[in-house]
């Protein structure tokens, strides 16, 4: 079983020969609950012996919960799978909107009912104002599926004139319909990381954040195992001396080696972490690690290496 391909306002010529199609123009177009989608194409050859084609020269128009406007290549399958058609933008750098008000600066890639975003590994931050606060989430990879935007990996910041939220490792979710953001807090080790708080100086030690955009309430859930179900909230700059211990418990005096590293050094340039590893004379894993432990503590910027 397989689907239809449909081109529209195609002209061009038909090879006997070869049963090759050389068109020098044609459209397409492309539907979901979502997106609308239509396609132009020039200077392109099918080869009809396939039930698989490709074309360089095509321009993509969408409308819906992505409005964008960009060259790439068109590819698509007579397949009954969701998949296809596939578009993928030449460019790494474009500026689009996603929804109502989500600026974006990434590479742009459609995958039948899923748009990906991505830039060749490099971080993609999207941009969001509601109510005089600012939202920004930042990840290598997002995708927009079905009204809802995911995010694997990713870090975000919360901000106004009165302070911020952060984390820098979550499972990000966005339902455009509910206007819901869910945040939930990755097994990683920089998912070990509280959730800074600078409004009150109270970090917190939750597994998830829901945000009502609507509502405009948050609301904190802690996924323990038996009865424990309460959200840790602690100071970020009073503990007891044994929450340290931590840091103490092998060969290495971590924070010894921070002091030691940016002794006569600017605070406040950013330094690499082969660096810190050549001071050391650690392995680059073992600095990581380092590194780490001391964001959790709460001793270093993670990004400023």
């Amino acid at each position: 079983n397989y689907d239809t391909i449909n081109l529209f306002k195609v002209d061009g010529y038909y090879n006997l020969l070869s049963k090759d199609f050389v068109g020098l123009m044609g459209e397409a177009s492309f539907l979901t609950d979502y997106l609308l989608v239509d396609f132009s194409f020039s200077n392109f050859t099918l080869d009809l012996n396939k039930q698989f084609f490709s074309i360089d020269n095509a321009y993509i128009n969408a409308i819906g919960d992505i409005r964008i406007a960009c060259q790439g290549i068109y590819k698509n399958k007579l397949s009954l799978l969701d998949n296809y058609p596939t578009f993928k933008s030449n460019s790494n750098d474009l500026q689009f909107e996603l929804f109502d008000g989500m600026h974006v600066v990434s590479g742009f890639e459609l995958k039948g009912n899923s748009c990906i975003l991505n830039r060749n590994s490099n971080p993609i931050q999207i941009k969001l104002r509601d109510d005089k606060m600012d939202y920004f989430f930042t990840s290598n990879h997002f995708e927009l599926k079905d009204g809802e935007l995911f995010g694997s990996n990713t870090s975000f910041s919360i901000n106004n004139e009165l302070g911020f939220l952060s984390h820098p490792a979550v499972q990000f979710s966005y339902n455009h319909d509910e206007s819901k953001i869910l945040l939930d807090r990755l097994s990683t080790k920089r998912g070990l990381n509280p959730i800074r708080n600078g409004f009150h100086g109270l970090n917190i030690y939750a597994d998830r954040m829901e945000i009502d955009l609507i509502d405009d309430n948050c609301l904190f859930f802690h996924y323990a195992h038996g009865r424990d179900i309460s959200v840790l909230f602690e100071s970020d700059n009073y503990f007891h001396k044994n929450r340290y211990d931590d840091l103490f418990d092998f060969d290495i005096n971590r924070v010894g080696l921070l002091i030691d590293f940016f002794r006569d050094k600017n605070h406040h340039e950013q330094y690499s972490i082969e660096e810190l590893s050549n001071f050391s004379g650690l392995n680059f894993d073992a600095v990581l690690s380092i590194l780490i432990d001391l964001e959790i503590f709460g001793f270093i910027d993670y990004n400023q290496f």
